[in-house]
């Protein structure tokens, strides 16, 4: 039997900035090699909440989230400062000291 497509009931993808574009993977990234690897099935705001214990990396990664899900699912453009600040709080991740072993 053919399924029917809805395709056309859905939204339009939403475009993302470019400084928000795939910025999960890096972040991910960043903080695997700082000692913080996110588990498959931990959403970004489980991830961020597990990093409650280190601030230097908590407040950045809940920022990070919050504005991408704003975007991504609010639709929300970003300000020009906003963007400067993604970027800043991206700065201050690849800084960030590792975790100690």
């Amino acid at each position: 039997m053919i399924q029917p497509r809805f395709e056309w009931l859905l939204p339009p993808p939403l475009a993302l900035p470019p400084v928000l574009a795939g910025f999960g993977a890096p972040v991910a990234t960043l903080l695997a090699r700082r000692g913080f690897a996110r588990s498959p099935a931990a959403t970004a705001r489980e991830f961020a909440a597990a990093l409650a214990g280190r601030p230097e990396l908590h407040g950045p990664v809940r920022e990070l989230t919050s504005l991408y899900e704003r975007v991504r699912f609010g639709g929300d453009p970003l300000t020009s400062a906003e963007e400067a600040r993604i970027a800043g709080l991206l700065r201050d991740l690849a800084t960030a000291p590792r975790s100690p072993s």
